[in-house]
Parts: structure tokens; C-alpha cells; sequence
């Protein structure tokens, strides 16, 4: 919002992150060795930028990278 404040958001916590991406995109057996909150957005040479709020959670084997959008809940895969 340009010379504006932004209205304010919830993020949701990392347990309930965690429990959409568990129940509809982690393969059985997987171990996850990481979980940070920080931003993801649109490529940076991309014509619009949009950042937010998202979870990144790391697969023990490094094999996958999700984001677990922080208001939403919805999840994108990046391998």
C-alpha cells in the first residue's frame, strides 16, 4: 500500500503450517529438517513484485523445498 499502512495480518503458527502440508503433500516417511518463516514472492525480474509472509519448510534429504503461505495456509512446491 503506497504511502499508506498496510492493514495488519495473522500468520498462522508453524504447527498448523505443518498440518495442511503433512495431510496433502509430504510423501510417507518423509523427515522434515527445517522450518523458517520469511517472505516469497515473485521472481525479482518479474513485472509485479509481490512478497509475503510464508513458511519454508526442508526435507531432511534436501530434496524439496515448501512454502507454506503464513496468512492463507496454502501451499506451493518448489523442488
Amino acid at each position: 500500500v503506497t504511502g499508506e499502512e498496510a492493514p495488519a495480518q495473522t500468520v498462522i503458527s508453524a504447527t498448523k503450517a505443518l498440518g495442511s502440508l503433512i495431510e496433502l503433500h509430504l510423501p510417507n516417511g518423509a523427515v522434515i529438517r527445517e522450518i523458517k518463516l520469511g517472505y516469497h514472492g515473485q521472481p525479482f525480474d518479474s513485472e509485479t513484485q509481490f512478497w509475503s509472509p510464508s513458511w519454508r519448510v526442508l526435507l531432511e534429504d534436501n530434496s524439496s523445498y515448501y512454502y507454506v503461505d503464513a496468512v492463507s495456509g496454502e501451499v506451493e512446491t518448489v523442488s
